[in-house]
């Protein structure tokens, strides 16, 4: 089967549900019917699987569609979402201290988060050097956790660009299978046989034949 919605749409979803986000919570956000995802999720899996590595094309398409949905899908995390030392010094704990990952992750945060907010800062270092002031904490260093503060997803912001998609797929459906049975077909008529017997010659005397 061909994808009928689009990759940025599938990319999107799988970002969505590798955060935690309920399959339905998705769905309903983009009045898109559970089978009609199921179809598209298989039938887009197997065309990453097929064409990821191979199609240099593909791969660069996948990247951006990747980048773009770790943007859209963001929830607030603070202090990390507003202030660069709480990343930089958050980001250290992250990657010198995998020992602390797991108390991190108790609090709610998840692998979407941090590649969103990498993401972020780093584009924010690039335009701005001078703020990258960056000590990595000491191997024995006593470690202090940060207390997050987790908001809600927007989902709203994150899918609303696709819903017009979903419906002209919706609506190629229903026209797809109106044509198949229109609802107003009429009762078919048998028609009479072409070489029909001719009346017996009773029923052609009441008929007034002679």
């Amino acid at each position: 089967m061909t994808p009928q919605l689009p990759l940025g749409l599938y990319v999107r979803v799988c970002c969505a549900l590798s955060a935690g986000i309920p399959l339905d919570e998705i769905l309903a956000v983009l009045e898109l019917a559970h089978d009609v995802w199921s179809a598209e999720s298989e039938a887009w899996g197997d065309e990453v699987a097929e064409r990821m590595g191979t199609d240099d094309a593909f791969d660069k398409q996948y990247e951006d569609e990747l980048f773009d949905a770790r943007k859209a899908l963001k929830r607030s995390v603070e202090p990390l979402e507003s202030k660069s030392e709480a990343w930089l010094t958050f980001l250290g704990l992250w990657m010198m201290r995998p020992d602390v990952q797991e108390t991190i992750r108790t609090q709610g945060f998840t692998t979407h988060d941090f590649f969103r907010l990498h993401q972020k800062w780093s584009a924010f270092f690039f335009e701005n050097p001078e703020e990258m002031k960056f000590s990595p904490p000491l191997p024995d260093a006593e470690v202090v956790v940060p207390e997050l503060q987790l908001g809600a997803w927007d989902l709203d912001a994150a899918f609303g660009e696709y819903r017009a998609a979903v419906k002209a797929l919706s609506n190629l459906g229903a026209a797809e299978a109106t044509e198949a049975s229109p609802a107003d077909a009429e009762e078919p008529v048998d028609n009479p046989p072409l070489f029909a017997p001719l009346p017996s010659q009773g029923a052609r005397a009441d008929l007034g034949e002679g």
